[in-house]
């Protein structure tokens, strides 16, 4: 990595998960705002690119791990809170499967 992509890569916008107080308050795990942040970004970057499929995207645990820096088992702990409160629907499609969130 160069030294301007370092820059970029940290102080350019995409760089930032923005965690609402409110938010954090009632989802009550700091983890599972964070991963509802992120998701909410991932899919705002396919709403914009017209990339929304059957109004959902995909994302994989991978996905998140590199995103957030989370583990799997913290991943999938907020996942359930998510699901749980109503925030996200998750749906397993395709070959390898990939976790669709639906809006």
């Amino acid at each position: 990595m160069t030294p301007q992509q370092l820059v970029q890569n940290t102080l350019g916008s995409q760089a930032f998960l923005l965690v609402n107080k409110a938010l954090l308050r009632y989802v009550g795990s700091a983890n599972a705002a964070i991963i509802l942040s992120s998701l909410i970004s991932k899919h705002s970057y396919f709403q914009e690119r017209d990339m929304l499929q059957d109004g959902g995207f995909f994302n994989t645990k991978n996905m998140l791990q590199d995103e957030t820096g989370l583990s799997e088992k913290v991943i999938l702990a907020a996942e359930k809170t998510l699901q749980a409160k109503g925030l996200i629907d998750c749906k397993l499609k395709g070959i390898p499967a990939r976790k669709f969130g639906v809006s």
